[in-house]
């Protein structure tokens, strides 16, 4: 008697995919040979999972910008106040102010400071002294909550300079601007936490400028809770950058995927649900050689149009990229000709093939990447 294997089709089973090359595969019916899911943080390979492959990458906001997943992608900063966090080492007080440790819970990991009024509506906390430079951009970010005074006041104040955003809290306005002008201001509450930014364009120059955060009430014992500042050189805030005694610049964000074996550049095509975090011209990512040289690149011009170039290609989506929330950008190349795809339109190019590509580059940007799929051919 024979032992045969039980070839019934009842026994038979199908090529098993994970969930995130699922959704892939929904998308065009062919399987990713990259599934990449920044907010779940799940990655596989062609068809095999393993550690995030993506290098030097920089993994979801903090809670300082309301714990955002994805992988981000920010231009080099420098921050100006020192130490960026609120506390009675580093910061000074003025007008009868007194600063103290937080008792209460941390915020993102930073316990903050208690800062509580004199008798002056202007004593506040300050950090170390800046140079602001005449007709310069400073965007500026302080992280703050309610305490007593139900109120904050928030003052650059330097020779010539002075400028103020104040009042009850998620009711802020510009409310003195002598030397410098304030605009862009934004009041975002994170959770009984106020993250407040504003732009400030000065005048004229000061190297004497401090960036003061006071309770803003002439009665005395009243309080307010602050945890970070930051003040950077830029039209629009950028995350957090920690600092302690002197201002710390951020590198920008360049992270990169290997491209293996696994991947076959003569035709292909790509995925990205990104999620702009600032309205200027950026490049989301790059397809290169070993020798980093661009071969394929895809993109956001300054009116907020996705590109795409390549060798005898120039595409330009037919709409602008929508503010507020992720969107899909899909793009194709190989012989049959590019495809640029941005919602439901699509834009066509000529032939280009990319069989010397090792790398998938992401930046210079100032984007969120929350999920990335590669597939080897043209879909």
């Amino acid at each position: 008697m024979s032992i045969l294997r039980n070839l019934a089709v009842t026994d038979w089973r199908g090529a098993r995919f994970a969930p995130v090359e699922q959704a892939g595969i929904a998308l065009t019916g062919r399987m990713p040979m990259a599934a990449l899911d920044f907010g779940a943080r799940v990655w596989r390979l062609a068809g095999r999972s393993g550690a995030n492959p993506v290098q030097a990458g920089r993994l979801d906001l903090s809670a300082l910008e309301g714990a955002t997943p994805g992988l981000v992608l920010e231009p080099s900063r420098t921050n100006l106040v020192f130490p960026s966090t609120v506390a009675p080492t580093g910061w000074g007080v003025n007008g009868g102010s007194g600063i103290a440790v937080n008792p209460g819970p941390a915020f993102g990991g930073i316990a903050g400071a208690v800062i509580t009024s004199g008798t002056s509506d202007w004593g506040r906390a300050f950090g170390n002294p800046m140079t602001l430079t005449s007709g310069v951009s400073y965007a500026v970010s302080v992280w703050v909550a309610a305490g007593t005074s139900g109120k904050v006041r928030i003052e650059l104040f330097g020779t010539g300079i002075d400028a103020i955003v104040s009042g009850t809290f998620g009711a802020l306005g510009a409310t003195y601007q002598a030397g410098a002008a304030v605009s862009n201001l934004s009041q975002t509450d994170l959770g009984g936490v106020w993250c407040i930014r504003f732009r400030v364009l000065p005048s004229v120059t000061a190297t004497n400028v401090t960036l003061g955060i006071g309770p803003s009430s002439s009665v005395a014992g009243k309080t307010v809770l602050a945890h970070a500042a930051q003040v950077e050189v830029a039209e629009r805030a950028s995350s957090p950058i920690a600092t302690t005694t002197a201002p710390v610049t951020r590198a920008a964000d360049a992270p990169v995927l290997p491209l293996g074996p696994w991947f076959n550049g003569a035709a292909g095509a790509l995925r990205l649900a990104v999620l702009p975090l600032g309205p200027e011209a950026q490049t989301l990512a790059q397809l290169t050689d070993s020798a980093d040289a661009a071969l394929l690149t895809l993109g956001i011009n300054g009116a907020g149009f996705v590109t795409l170039t390549g060798a005898g290609v120039a595409l330009t989506s037919a709409s602008a990229i929508a503010p507020g929330g992720a969107q899909a950008v899909q793009i194709g190349w190989g012989p049959a000709g590019t495809q640029l795809r941005l919602g439901a339109a699509s834009v066509l190019g000529g032939a280009l093939t990319l069989p010397t590509a090792a790398k998938l580059r992401f930046g210079p940007a100032n984007a969120l990447v929350q999920s990335l799929y590669l597939w080897d051919r043209q879909v």
